[in-house]
């Protein structure tokens, strides 16, 4: 087959991969101080502050400057220049719902701050089975200097050869993030967060984490779901709603006439990607993205080729192929 579909996978599988590769500390270790601290203080700490956040848009990364409100597991974020300038995103623990001033919609998704502390927790764990002791990455601890006019110390995690793989500035009184970077294989950056300025303990009314939009149209993953299907032809494939697996994103692609409806599911532990195909899909591309870290099903229904990939054993990708209705 041709290999018109390996530029989805170049963008879409990156993301998905870093989840399942994220840098993580030796059996029996605990996680670092600092990284305690950050814990302990997410549902105490108030502050309000402006950072600087990269952004990925239409393939290309874009810095966005961003208005942050934060009481404990409340969060407000407006967006204050680029392409989505006057957006407005609140969330709590479990959900988080962005108002686009450009058609009066609110999308409603899971919390972000929620899965990037899940994240965090996981670099304090236990590499994953049959891990190489010479493999796993080395954390390291200085001072970081001065983030926002707070002093800060810098957490990073560095390949045995002394590649530098993450960089995490911490406020250590409040337990803040307040600067941090992530690089690829590379060394290229392909995360990045910095604070220009930060208050703590300020008065933050509790209508700021509400978006009073009453005439605003309510858009869920779901509702997404069923509208890309219809633009690109295909019958709204999904895993039940029944199931432990909860819809999170979809998106739709339409690479040199191949048609691709991509949805990813997650569940308390896993991530895994739907894709439902029409066109070239370059199978050996694919294996050669997934880098051996994830595992991958495809099969054919309807005239469509699927294709579900995540970091579940074979059998459990079977399973919840078997399970896909329409």
């Amino acid at each position: 087959m041709k290999g018109t579909f390996s530029l989805v996978f170049l963008v879409c599988v990156p993301s998905l991969l870093w989840a399942q590769t994220r840098p993580t500390m030796a059996p029996g270790d605990e996680p670092p101080a600092l990284m305690r601290k950050v814990f302990a203080m997410r549902d105490k700490v108030k502050f309000t502050g402006v950072r600087i956040v990269q952004h990925l848009e239409k393939g290309e990364r874009q810095f966005v400057k961003e208005r942050i409100f934060r009481d404990g597991v409340r969060v407000r974020i407006e967006t204050m220049d680029g392409p989505k300038s006057g957006q407005i995103a609140v969330e709590n623990n479990e959900t988080r719902r962005v108002w686009s001033s450009s058609d009066n919609t609110i999308r409603e998704m899971p919390a972000r701050e929620s899965e990037f502390f899940m994240r965090l927790g996981k670099m304090g764990g236990r590499p994953s089975e049959g891990r190489k002791l010479r493999e796993r990455p080395i954390l390291q601890e200085s001072d970081g200097g001065i983030v926002a006019g707070v002093s800060t110390r810098l957490l990073e995690f560095k390949t045995p050869d002394g590649k530098v793989m993450s960089q995490t500035w911490i406020d250590p009184v409040h337990g803040v993030i307040l600067k941090f970077q992530n690089l690829d294989q590379k060394g290229i950056r392909n995360g990045f967060l910095e604070f220009k300025s930060i208050k703590f303990d300020t008065q933050i009314a509790a209508n700021n984490f509400v978006i009073d939009k009453p005439d605003a149209r309510l858009i869920t993953p779901g509702d997404e779901l069923k509208q890309f299907a219809r633009d690109l032809g295909f019958k709204p494939y999904r895993l039940p709603q029944s199931s432990s697996w909860r819809l999170v994103s979809v998106r739709k692609m339409e690479p040199k006439g191949t048609k691709v409806l991509m949805q990813i599911y997650k569940n308390q532990r896993n991530q895994v990607s739907l894709f439902v195909i029409h066109g070239n899909l370059n199978e050996e591309r694919l294996k050669h993205l997934q880098g051996g870290r994830t595992n991958t099903h495809v099969w054919d229904r309807d005239g469509v080729r699927m294709v579900l990939i995540g970091n579940l054993e074979p059998e459990g990708l079977l399973r919840l192929a078997g399970s896909v209705i329409d």
